[in-house]
């Protein structure tokens, strides 16, 4: 309670409005009531409620959608739409229904088949992921981080975590490199190797400590140089067996005056994806990330874009591609 607010209830304010000085009054009845309803009573609309319960499996081709969380959870994703989409193309939705194309002047029958194969069950669908691991193809994984002025200031060891969790996704004969870069690390070079090619089982504790103890040198970033050393580093030993990528951990910005030809990169890693099946997935990290230029590179490399800020399990998303 407080001592200059009066609380009255059980009254009309037409009654007690001009007994009670005031400045601005703040009224939340019916606005035709407030009117004296000098235009007659407003309608008001509302709804009702009817329960039924229908003696079928699905009876709505799709569930009410939460825009909000379906574009916080699936930015990239519009489930109607796509349903739609699949029906335009000459698919039925998930409940069977044909679309457009899919009629008897194109030689089809829409009220077939009579009979649909049943989804596998539960048990089936866990069983088959929990084999994915040892059936799916191997991967060979090279980690560059940016240590430039670029990152200044970013909190490596908050990549250890989502690290961790992501090497947890590859098989223990995956195998995995450590590079980093700035502008000149290795002579007039921009990289440096910390941890060769070793399988997972062999790398990933040596490769989380590295990730945590990170620290910016100071020096300007040679995006585009670093990039085409370990791009060729791969293309030369590529493994056709295995998948081959590069994960590029950087805020996506080239600040040595002599880097400057992204065009020419942009080639080179078509070429590379094309020819050698190296593919080039990038994470922007660090302040204010140039994601055009993030997701230019990965385009163009047939890889993907990912943003370390706004995902905590980032790796883990990156290595699910594999």
């Amino acid at each position: 309670r407080h001592p200059n607010i009066k609380i009255l209830l059980n009254a009309d304010y037409r009654e007690v409005v001009k007994m009670i000085p005031h400045q601005q009054v703040i009224y939340t009845g019916p606005v035709d009531e407030y009117f004296d309803y000098r235009y007659g009573r407003l309608p008001y609309r509302s709804l009702e409620f009817k329960f039924e319960t229908l003696n079928k499996p699905q009876h709505q081709p799709v569930a009410v959608i939460n825009q909000t969380l379906a574009r916080r959870y699936f930015a990239d994703h519009d489930p109607i739409g796509q349903q739609l989409r699949f029906q335009a193309a000459g698919f039925r939705d998930q409940s069977g229904r044909p679309g457009p194309q899919i009629s008897s002047s194109n030689g089809l029958q829409p009220a077939q088949p009579g009979a649909y194969l049943q989804p596998p069950a539960a048990a089936v669908i866990e069983g088959m992921q929990h084999a994915w691991t040892g059936l799916r193809k191997r991967a060979r994984v090279l980690l560059l981080f940016d240590i430039s002025t670029a990152t200044t200031g970013a909190d490596y060891r908050q990549l250890r975590s989502s690290l961790a969790a992501g090497l947890k996704e590859l098989a223990a004969d995956d195998l995995v490199s450590c590079w980093e870069f700035a502008s000149t690390l290795n002579g007039d070079l921009p990289t440096r190797e910390v941890l060769g090619f070793a399988p997972v089982s062999t790398n990933a504790s040596r490769l989380e400590t590295h990730v945590a103890a990170l620290q910016s040198t100071g020096k300007p970033a040679a995006l585009y140089r670093a990039i085409r050393d370990t791009l060729d580093t791969l293309r030369k030993g590529a493994d056709p067996t295995r998948i081959n990528a590069i994960v590029l951990v950087t805020n996506g910005r080239s600040t040595d005056p002599g880097d400057s030809d992204l065009s020419s990169l942009l080639g080179e890693l078509r070429d590379a994806s094309e020819g050698s099946g190296v593919h080039l997935f990038t994470v922007g990290y660090g302040k204010d990330p140039d994601t055009r230029t993030l997701s230019q590179l990965a385009r163009a490399s047939r890889g993907a874009t990912y943003n370390a800020g706004s995902q905590g399990g980032v790796f883990t998303a990156v290595i699910s591609n594999f």
